[in-house]
């Protein structure tokens, strides 16, 4: 695995870009996240059709709360409870504000 860079930015994308770096750059009330390939000859935006976040066009929801545990870690997204299991490298997810953790069931 490549190692990366992030680098918090206000107006633009500098010239020449840093190889294999993330650049987040502020727009409005938020930012763009920028990734440059291994070159540093060409930065791609974040595909985030619906601004990030609503679930469509390839955005991303931002997890409220985390929780690592020795088998699990957890990702409460508000909505739903997203549970990474790390021996089987899979992920599980229950729907609804509150879920059980342990069973990703509804208390």
């Amino acid at each position: 695995m490549s190692a990366f860079r992030a680098h918090k930015l206000v107006a633009a994308l500098p010239d020449p870009l840093e190889p294999n770096a993330l650049y987040l750059l502020r727009t409005g009330a938020g930012f763009d996240l920028y990734a440059s390939d291994q070159t540093g000859s060409a930065a791609h935006k974040l595909n985030a059709g619906d601004g990030g976040g609503g679930g469509t066009g390839g955005g991303f929801t931002p997890a409220r709360q985390s929780a690592a545990h020795a088998a699990y870690i957890y990702f409460d997204l508000g909505n739903r409870i997203n549970r990474w299991d790390r021996a089987a490298e899979t992920m599980q997810s229950a729907p609804g504000l509150w879920a059980d953790r342990e069973g990703l069931s509804y208390a």
